[in-house]
């Protein structure tokens, strides 16, 4: 189903909501297209009719919830940078400790 705004009434668009049947291959079978002012009422009293208030319990929950992940995530973030500054530092002191790297480094501090 599409929401189309093909026509206008003064300065508003219109809208029709078009849905159609189509076959394995897209053909077209079936179609049916009405004006959005003739369904409009009735899907919001279905959309109203299935919203319930607020439980301030079950919304505390989720908030909760909502932070105990986000919590976790920037835990495991915090981890992983410094698991990544431990790879840069062993991997700085493998490199100076390389011995042709040492001969240049000490040739370079008695120029």
């Amino acid at each position: 189903m599409k929401t189309l705004y093909p026509g206008r009434d003064g300065p508003l668009r219109t809208a029709t909501y078009s849905c159609r049947r189509v076959d394995g291959w897209g053909t077209t079978i079936h179609r049916v297209t009405v004006p959005a002012r003739f369904i409009d009422a009735e899907v919001v009293h279905h959309v109203l009719e299935a919203l319930t208030a607020i439980d301030h319990e079950m919304a505390r929950a989720v908030i909760e919830k909502s932070q105990l992940e986000h919590a976790t995530e920037q835990r495991a973030r915090a981890r992983q940078r410094l698991d990544g500054q431990e790879d840069v530092d062993r991997l700085r002191r493998a490199v100076v400790n390389m011995p042709v790297l040492r001969q240049n480094l000490g040739r370079r501090a008695s120029r």
